[in-house]
């Protein structure tokens, strides 16, 4: 077992945090007559969509998008909202994440502008179902939009112990699912008759990448393994196995035998 100050000096804390107005809101009166007229309790709920801006639209995807990546990244610590990230590789984190956060300033300042003429114009468009106290001024808004990163040395001292250990194993644990998940899809589907898509080839590579990169924190041997005798056999392109239907079904069995004899099947 790794001792719990080298462990820390091979880790840094990651979070992000992401925020923007949400335009869909509750209408409470029209909740209220729609189930007053249905005999329904509270069972009805009207939602109102305030605006469709593109802009912001795009922004509720790109921060599920940053997310996704983030997680990508990553591995989970016992904590919420706390991730952790291989010493070293959190260059890598933030040249990715600074990335998002240039769009989402970008989206942010195509949407603000055009704030105050969406909020004068909504008695209008909404007609009964506008409610002026859901448009804030638009420094209110404003301030709904967040996007931060940080980054933190991991401390190993005190409770921090029993925190290291637990967020080592709790790592190890992801890493090997996604691992194993990664190489079962791709198995199954070389074997079978499905589509075949060049992310089930990537997604795999990826995440053999990552198990070499600092990622295996505990320095487990399956693992390890794992990931460099399933990598060789990512490397192929999908159009290349659709039109091998014979090299297709022999990756396939390959990857499942590699699963099976580490036990990981």
């Amino acid at each position: 077992m790794q001792t719990q100050l080298n462990l820390a000096s091979r880790i840094q804390i990651v979070t992000l945090e992401t925020g923007a107005w949400r335009a869909q809101k509750l209408n409470r009166a029209e909740s209220h007559e729609v189930n007053k007229k249905h005999g329904t309790g509270d069972a009805a709920k009207v939602i109102v969509q305030l605006t469709d801006h593109p802009a912001l639209l795009a922004l509720y995807k790109l921060h599920a998008e940053a997310y996704g990546e983030h997680r990508r990244i990553t591995l989970p610590s016992i904590q919420d909202g706390m991730r952790i990230v291989p010493t070293g590789k959190q260059i890598d984190h933030a040249k990715i994440i600074s990335e998002f956060r240039a769009k989402h300033d970008s989206l942010v300042g195509q949407f603000m502008p055009d704030y105050p003429t969406l909020r004068a114009d909504a008695p209008i468009k909404l007609n009964g179902l506008h409610d002026a106290s859901k448009w804030p001024e638009p420094s209110v808004v404003a301030g709904k939009f967040l996007f931060s990163v940080r980054y933190l040395p991991c401390p190993s001292d005190g409770a921090w112990g029993d925190w290291l250990n637990e967020t080592a194993e709790a790592g190890q644990a992801e890493l090997r699912e996604r691992l194993v998940t990664a190489a079962r899809h791709l198995a199954d589907t070389l074997k079978g008759d499905g589509k075949l898509f060049q992310s089930a080839l990537d997604n795999l590579k990826d995440i053999c990448d990552l198990s070499g990169e600092g990622f295996n924190l505990l320095d487990d041997p399956i693992i390890a393994r794992a990931a460099r005798e399933l990598r060789p056999l990512s490397i192929h392109t999908a159009d290349a196995l659709r039109d091998a239907k014979a090299v297709r079904k022999s990756t396939g069995e390959q990857i499942s035998n590699i699963l099976g004899v580490l036990k990981l099947a």
